[in-house]
């Protein structure tokens, strides 16, 4: 049996061995960025703090003086890396109040399948018993010969298959096509695409990274007799309204500087394929 502590959250076995997480083992291989360099390409890219300023705004869906309060004038490497971050926690801190209404909706199912976490750990279901038409929430998925554990948002399981879902809070777009940028090759410049590190044959952005993860969760999934029909995510799109503007709408976050909520504006499907012998590569 393995178990979830939630503070560190950490997965350990009941005889006290360590089992490395699945976007843990996955960024491993993901490749090496110098975010340094990076921001500083992006503010040479937009040359002027308006024009950055701009660009925060578009992506954000802001307006110039909502951006302003948000994100100030100036704009050094340093402050670009912050706000950045900030994007990343958001989003997180979105994401997780979207999983718990999410959670708590399908737990009202009469097949849902949910272990709490208890005191501050959840144990893994024993993944032998796992019975067909099912939904599983939050399932807690292992390698034990890779020592390798993660949870998937939702599982459904039919009569021997599966489709494997999970919720992402992002406005990216989700997307297999990787653009070219150029790199010095060998003292030559040369167009290349990001990939993940040997042996993995993928090329990198946020696409690639999740499937990767859904097609781990899924061939666990499939050495106990349920291989995956479908990875799907539910990309869930948003925008920021005012109290006024709020009704019965769906907030999973609030901005105390814009003094507006976000709210939930679609779910969309983004199907992934499954990258099977890659998994099998990392678990090797």
């Amino acid at each position: 049996m393995i178990v979830f502590n939630e503070e560190a959250h950490s997965y350990t076995s009941i005889l006290g061995d360590p089992y490395t997480s699945v976007t843990t083992l996955i960024g491993k291989y993901k490749p090496d960025e110098d975010w340094d360099k990076i921001a500083e390409r992006y503010i040479k890219k937009h040359k002027t703090d308006l024009n950055i300023l701009v660009d925060l705004a578009n992506k954000s869906g802001l307006t110039m003086e909502e951006a302003k309060l948000k994100f100030g004038t100036t704009f050094s490497k340093e402050r670009i890396r912050e706000i950045w971050k900030q994007k990343g926690t958001d989003a997180a801190r979105g994401g997780t109040t979207w999983h718990n209404w999410m959670e708590k909706q399908d737990s009202g199912l009469t097949n849902a399948v949910y272990i709490p976490v208890v005191n501050g750990e959840k144990k893994a279901i024993d993944l032998t018993k796992v019975e067909p038409d099912k939904v599983y929430l939050e399932m807690m998925l292992y390698n034990n010969k890779a020592k390798v554990c993660g949870q998937a948002d939702k599982v459904i399981t039919l009569n021997n298959t599966s489709i494997i879902r999970d919720y992402k809070v992002t406005d990216k777009d989700l997307v297999p096509e990787v653009p070219a940028y150029w790199k010095k090759v060998n003292g030559k410049k040369r167009q290349v695409q990001s990939k993940f590190k040997s042996p993995l044959n993928v090329l990198h952005n946020s696409y690639w990274t999740y499937a990767l993860q859904l097609s781990m969760y899924g061939y666990m999934l499939e050495t106990y007799r349920f291989p995956p029909e479908r990875l799907v995510i539910d990309q869930v799109l948003t925008s920021w309204v005012t109290e006024e503007n709020l009704g019965n709408e769906i907030a999973i976050d609030y901005d105390p500087i814009l003094k507006k909520y976000r709210i939930v504006d679609d779910v969309v499907e983004v199907d992934l394929p499954y990258l099977k012998e890659e998994v099998k590569k990392i678990l090797k």
